[in-house]
């Protein structure tokens, strides 16, 4: 299997979180911050509550990509893409997608 590369668009760079050194804490802490508003709204969604422990049982099975914001080395986007695989057939979706340009 070949090495991943990260990406980089301007000053955002997007690999995976742990080639960033990224931690579960602080993903949660930015899908907090990004679902606040539609917290706000009555809106509840499983990203306003979850803690680290449970994000990472939820994406044991997946890769989580981040976006870094290099000119200010701070955590702007996330976002987990898994695999499942049941009988013969695979599949996979998205989940825990957050963005944050607020900074």
């Amino acid at each position: 299997m070949s090495q991943s590369k990260s990406i980089k668009s301007d000053s955002i760079i997007i690999c995976t979180k742990e080639e960033a050194g990224i931690t579960n804490e602080q993903i949660v802490e930015l899908l907090h911050e990004s679902f606040q508003e539609r917290l706000k709204q009555g809106l509840n969604f499983t990203c306003s509550f979850i803690d680290a422990q449970q994000y990472a049982e939820s994406t044991k099975n997946g890769k989580t990509f981040v976006a870094i914001d290099a000119d200010k080395n701070l955590l702007v986007g996330t976002g987990t893409i898994s695999l499942l695989y049941n009988r013969k057939c695979r599949y996979g979706y998205t989940e825990y997608l957050a963005i944050n340009s607020c900074h």
